[in-house]
């Protein structure tokens, strides 16, 4: 199985575009399993977090199997270890909406992690963010 590591933030506004990525993935049905990384105080059940809870419904709907990671300290931190325990294939970042001047970008977060990890990132954006764009 093809394994990817995906960060979701506490009111995470990039979530049905990363669940997008990984559901559009070949063979995702049969063949990704998807481990939510989300970064809370000890004790907190994550699937109960509005967002993660959210990104679990898409991926059941989508019927792609998904756990959830509570990690602790920096997200960004946090995301590369579960990233390294669980020995994912990938890890999928958001990009970010910018003006049409500044093009897509990334966040702190996910620039951090797209520089410093040591596997594949996905990155992963809105189509209608870049409609109408003179590239390819």
């Amino acid at each position: 199985m093809y394994h990817v590591a995906l960060p979701i933030a506490p009111e995470d506004a990039y979530v049905e575009e990363k669940v997008a990525a990984v559901v559009g993935l070949p063979h995702a049905t049969d063949a990704v399993r998807v481990t939510l990384v989300h970064v809370a105080e000890s004790g907190t059940d994550v699937a109960s977090v509005p967002a993660v809870a959210d990104a679990l419904a898409q991926f059941d709907a989508a019927d792609v199997a998904a756990e959830t990671v509570r990690g602790e300290g920096r997200p960004s931190e946090a995301l590369l270890e579960a990233a390294a325990e669980r020995d994912a294939d990938c890890i999928c970042v958001a990009g970010r909406d910018r003006s049409p001047a500044g093009k897509r970008q990334l966040t702190p977060g996910s620039q951090q992690i797209l520089l410093t990890a040591d596997r594949p990132v996905l990155v992963a954006g809105s189509v209608e963010a870049d409609r109408g764009a003179d590239h390819v």
